[in-house]
């Protein structure tokens, strides 16, 4: 694929191109977004209509369809794939601050609710003053298997340095 710009917009171009049926990229960033559909574009895959570029605070996002799903079960697609890659810190104005630490559970709950028994998510962080075992220990509560990733080759872990990245592959099934 051909894609500029930040990674998140690169998975779901992926996603699209390997035939999802709807890809929601979901951010508070205008620029995120707009790359992500520059990617579409670059790809051949407007003309699809499966990539929906929302701007808005995921928590929102998720609490929406949570709200979708509780109301009409029966009418409900459930999610087959999640990329969660929070930032650190932020604050928007509608959101108000964010902290992966202090959110990280939450969204886990949240993911986990809309995830289909098949599904599996990727979450992702780069808080080097985060504590990955709760980060790891957080997500087993919600997941069945959660794989701890390697770092990528750039982000090397390191004798007794903090964690640049983690990352965790999760499935709702067994």
């Amino acid at each position: 694929n051909t894609s500029r710009g930040r990674g998140r917009s690169r998975v779901s171009v992926v996603a699209a191109a390997n035939d999802a049926e709807v890809v929601f990229s979901v951010d508070t960033a205008r620029g995120c977004l707009r790359d992500g559909a520059d990617n579409f574009a670059l790809n051949g895959l407007v003309e699809r209509g499966c990539g929906k570029f929302i701007q808005e605070d995921a928590r929102r996002w998720l609490g929406r369809q949570e709200r979708a799903r509780l109301a009409k079960p029966e009418g409900f697609r459930p999610l087959d794939l999640v990329v969660c890659d929070p930032p650190v810190f932020s604050s928007v104005k509608e959101g108000g601050r964010f902290s992966v630490s202090r959110e990280w559970s939450a969204l886990a709950g949240a993911v986990a609710a809309l995830l289909s028994p098949t599904g599996v998510a990727l979450f992702a962080n780069n808080h080097r003053g985060g504590d990955h075992t709760r980060y790891r220990d957080e997500l087993r509560e919600r997941f069945s298997v959660v794989d701890d990733l390697r770092p990528p080759l750039d982000f090397p872990l390191l004798p007794d340095q903090p964690r640049d990245v983690r990352a965790f592959w999760c499935r709702s099934g067994s």
